[in-house]
């Protein structure tokens, strides 16, 4: 085994599609766009108005495996008619050159492609609209949130300056009566050592006048 050996190889394998979505994108009618689709209802979520080719809804593990070998085992078409074994194999319209009429395998492909792109483009574009209206709703959520949040604090801080200046005001006033009340008693007290000087003076005046007589 060499280089030389390396060759380039291909496989014609079905195309595996998936599509994801939330409810009510268009899931169901985009698959109706598939040639030939056979539906497995795991749930009744068909949109009203729309025909499809189902077995109708599984509940069960068991119906739904049994419902897939049905269909890799068995020859039936949706509608009901078995093709004659002899008969050639069934030539779509999308798979045969309009020119001619000749056979033109893997042109379902690009007929899938271009019914899906139509519709896929129009789900991201759902969804992308989806996630921007739900980011502007969060965002508007906290704008309202941080508004109200700025609004309280801004009461709270008129509360507490209208506290502070109560509290300044009333300390303000004690200290004037304090003022006015030192101011009094040392009135107070000076008349007090003046009655005590007169009284004084008198007490001396007096005994001199004894002691000369």
């Amino acid at each position: 085994m060499n280089l030389a050996d390396i060759r380039k190889v291909t496989t014609q394998l079905a195309p595996r599609i998936l599509i994801h979505g939330a409810e009510g994108v268009g899931k169901t009618t985009i698959a109706t766009k598939f040639p030939a689709p056979i539906f497995l209802q795991t749930e009744d979520g068909c949109p009203s108005g729309l025909e499809i080719n189902s077995f109708g809804l599984i509940d069960n593990f068991a119906d739904l495996r049994s419902t897939i070998g049905a269909l890799a085992s068995e020859q039936e078409s949706p509608s009901g008619t078995s093709p004659a074994s002899s008969a050639p194999p069934e030539t779509f319209p999308w798979e045969t050159d309009p020119a001619d009429g000749s056979e033109q395998p893997g042109k379902t492909s690009a007929v899938v492609r271009s019914g899906l792109i139509p519709h896929l483009a129009r789900m991201m574009k759902d969804r992308l609209m989806v996630g921007l209206l739900s980011q502007r709703t969060h965002m508007l959520d906290a704008q309202q949130t941080a508004t109200v949040q700025v609004t309280e604090l801004e009461k709270r801080l008129g509360q507490i300056q209208v506290q502070l200046h109560e509290r300044y005001v009333a300390y303000e006033r004690r200290i004037a009566e304090l003022e006015k009340t030192l101011a009094a008693k040392e009135a107070e007290n000076r008349q007090l050592m003046s009655d005590k000087i007169l009284k004084a003076q008198k007490s001396l005046a007096a005994e001199k006048q004894s002691a000369q007589l």
